[in-house]
């Protein structure tokens, strides 16, 4: 069977069918995905991580004084 002639929904089947058999499959397809962009995307993870610190840093200033008192 050819790739080319495989509708989305008989495709989807495929996918849903080798899910079940080995679910590990997902986990191991996203490992792969993400080694195979990480030289790409390394500025947009670095300003998305700098983000995400500074609305943390953010959040920890205004409630300050709370944590403070928790403490």
């Amino acid at each position: 069977m050819a790739l080319e002639n495989i509708d989305q929904t008989t495709l989807k089947l495929i996918i849903k069918e080798l899910l079940m058999e080995n679910p590990s499959i997902i986990k191991e397809a996203l490992q792969e995905l993400i080694e195979a962009n990480k030289s790409e995307n390394v500025d947009t993870d670095s300003m998305r991580i700098k983000k995400i610190e500074n609305l943390l840093n953010k959040d920890f200033d205004k409630f300050d004084d709370v944590f403070k008192a928790l403490a």
